[in-house]
C-alpha cells in the first residue's frame, strides 16, 4: 500500500518535467543530427572529420552530456523541493516506515526517471552516429557516454542530498563534493582509475540518508562515513592535480600525420609551442606551402577561400 502510493506521488510531481525533458531529449537529438549533417556536406573529403575525432579528440556528441545533467538537475529538485515546502519531509519521516525503505522507495524512482531519458539520448546519439562515422567512432561515442551516467548519478544524488538536508553546514558539503566530482567525471577520455567517482557515489547514497534522517534530528552515527568526505577530498583533489598535469601542463610538440598522394610517402606537421608549426616528409623539412600543396584537400580548401 505504502509503495503504491509512493509511486503515485512522485509520478504526480514528475510527470510534467519529464515530458519536457522528452521533448528537449528530441529537440537536442535533432539539433545533433543537424550539426552533424551540415558538417559532413561542408567537408571535404569526409574523412577528415573522422580524423578530427579518432586523432584530435573532437568529439561532436559532447554537448549532449548536459542533457543528462539537465534531467539530474530537474528529477532531483522536483522530487525534493515538494517534499522540503513547509517542512512536508517531517510527516514523510515519521510514517511508521523504516526510513530505509521509503527513500529506496524515492531514489529508485529518481534514478530511473534520470535513466530512462538520458538512454534514449544515448541510443538517438548513436544511432546517428553510425550513420556517419565507421564503427570505431560510434563504440566510442556508446562507451562515453555509458561513463557519463557516473557523474550524472553523482550530481542527482548530491543535489537531492543537499535540498533536503536540514543543516546549513552539511548541505554545504554535500553540495560541494557532489558538484567538484561530477566537474572531475567530465572528461575528454575516461581511464580504469576513474572508478574512484563509485566511492562519491556510494558515499553519497549514505549522504541522502543521512539527511532524510536529519529531519528528525538524527544522523548516520557510522565513524566511516563521518571520515569518508575528507578521503574522497583528498582522493579528487590529488586526481585534479594528475589531470592537471595530463591535459594542461604537456608540451604541445604532437603531430598530425596525413599520407600524400602527390608525394607518395607520408607528411607530418609538428606542433610546436607559441602556434608555431614544422613541416616534414619522410626525406626533408618542408616549407608551408610544399606542405600544402602535398595534401590536395588542403591545397583546393585554401584555393576555395581564396575564390
Amino acid at each position: 500500500m505504502i509503495r503504491h502510493a509512493i509511486f503515485l506521488k512522485e509520478w504526480i510531481k514528475l510527470r510534467w518535467p519529464l515530458t519536457a525533458l522528452l521533448v528537449t531529449a528530441g529537440a537536442s537529438l535533432l539539433w545533433f543530427w543537424w550539426s552533424i549533417d551540415l558538417a559532413f556536406h561542408n567537408t571535404e573529403p569526409e574523412a577528415m572529420l573522422w580524423y578530427h575525432v579518432a586523432q584530435l579528440g573532437d568529439k561532436p556528441y559532447r554537448p549532449l552530456v548536459w542533457f543528462s545533467l539537465l534531467t539530474a538537475t530537474v528529477v532531483a529538485l522536483c522530487q525534493s523541493i515538494p517534499e522540503t515546502l513547509r517542512n512536508r519531509i517531517r510527516i514523510l519521516a515519521h510514517l511508521p516506515v523504516s526510513p530505509t525503505r521509503l527513500l529506496s522507495y524515492h531514489l529508485l524512482i529518481g534514478i530511473g526517471a534520470v535513466i530512462v531519458p538520458s538512454m534514449l539520448v544515448t541510443g538517438g546519439m548513436i544511432a546517428i552516429i553510425s550513420c556517419y562515422y565507421p564503427p570505431v567512432v560510434v563504440g566510442t561515442a556508446a562507451k562515453d557516454a555509458g561513463c557519463w551516467l557516473l557523474p550524472t548519478l553523482t550530481w542527482y544524488l548530491g543535489l537531492y542530498a543537499a535540498t533536503i538536508e536540514q543543516r546549513l553546514v552539511k548541505r554545504t558539503l554535500k553540495f560541494s563534493l557532489a558538484l567538484f566530482a561530477t566537474l572531475l567525471g567530465l572528461k575528454w577520455y575516461y581511464q580504469i582509475g576513474d572508478v574512484h567517482l563509485l566511492l562519491v557515489t556510494g558515499w553519497l547514497l549514505w549522504a541522502v540518508y543521512d539527511s532524510f534522517l536529519g529531519v528528525k534530528g538524527q544522523s548516520v552515527g557510522n565513524i566511516g562515513y563521518r571520515l569518508a568526505p575528507v578521503i574522497l577530498g583528498l582522493v579528487l583533489i590529488g586526481h585534479a592535480g594528475v589531470r592537471y598535469q595530463q591535459e594542461y601542463r604537456l608540451p604541445f610538440d604532437h603531430y598530425y600525420i596525413f599520407y600524400s598522394p602527390v608525394l607518395d610517402s607520408f607528411v607530418h606537421q609538428q606542433n610546436l609551442k607559441g602556434h608555431q608549426f614544422r613541416y616534414c616528409c619522410e626525406t626533408r623539412q618542408l616549407d608551408r606551402d610544399d606542405y600544402e600543396m602535398a595534401l590536395p584537400f588542403l591545397f583546393w580548401r585554401n584555393l576555395e577561400i581564396r575564390q
